[in-house]
C-alpha cells in the first residue's frame, strides 16, 4: 500500500471513529448550554435541533491529524512529508 494511501487510510477510519464517540457528547452539551435551532413558522423542523454538530467533526479530524503526526514522530515511517 502506497504510503499516502495508507495515511489517508489512517486518516480516514481514525476520524470517523473519534466522530462517532464526539457527536453524541456534542449533543448532550448542546442541550445542556442551550444551544439549539429553535423551530418556529418559518423553518422545517419540528424539534430542537441542536446547532453544534459540525464542531465535533472539525475536532474529529483535528485529533486524527494530530495522532498521525505523533505515529510519524515516533516511527521512521514518513506518512506525511512535512518539508
Amino acid at each position: 500500500m502506497p504510503v499516502s494511501l495508507l495515511s489517508s487510510f489512517f486518516l480516514f477510519v481514525s476520524s470517523s471513529l473519534i466522530c462517532l464517540f464526539l457527536v453524541p457528547f456534542s449533543n448532550r452539551i448542546g442541550k445542556k448550554l442551550g444551544i439549539v435551532d429553535k423551530p418556529d413558522k418559518r423553518k422545517i423542523n419540528h424539534k430542537f435541533k441542536v446547532r453544534i454538530g459540525g464542531s465535533s467533526i472539525v475536532l474529529s479530524v483535528l485529533i486524527s491529524y494530530i495522532l498521525l503526526l505523533i505515529f510519524q514522530q515516533f516511527t521512521n515511517i514518513t506518512i506525511i512529508n512535512i518539508y
